[in-house]
């Protein structure tokens, strides 16, 4: 037979298991989030390496892409 405390005990222990879970689904909503947006800036990065291969300025490329000319330069250079 159960006492009150020990009741309280396995219920607070109920409750932390349910906060672990959310956490865990909002870490990993969050990381699935940021994967997303990781591909979509290597997919612009990709297409600014095509249109500069083609002799496109840096003006248009970031026009095209939204990549500020600072941020095309330090990636298309680093590579």
């Amino acid at each position: 037979m159960w006492n009150a405390r020990t009741r309280k005990m396995f219920e607070e222990l109920g409750w932390a298991e349910q906060w672990r879970k959310n956490a865990f689904k909002k870490g990993k909503l969050e990381g699935i989030e940021k994967g997303k947006l990781e591909g979509i800036e290597k997919g612009k990065l990709e297409a600014a390496r095509v249109m500069l291969a083609e002799g496109d300025s840096l003006e248009k490329i970031s026009r095209v892409t939204g990549i500020s000319k600072r941020t095309l330069k330090a990636k298309l250079s680093a590579q």
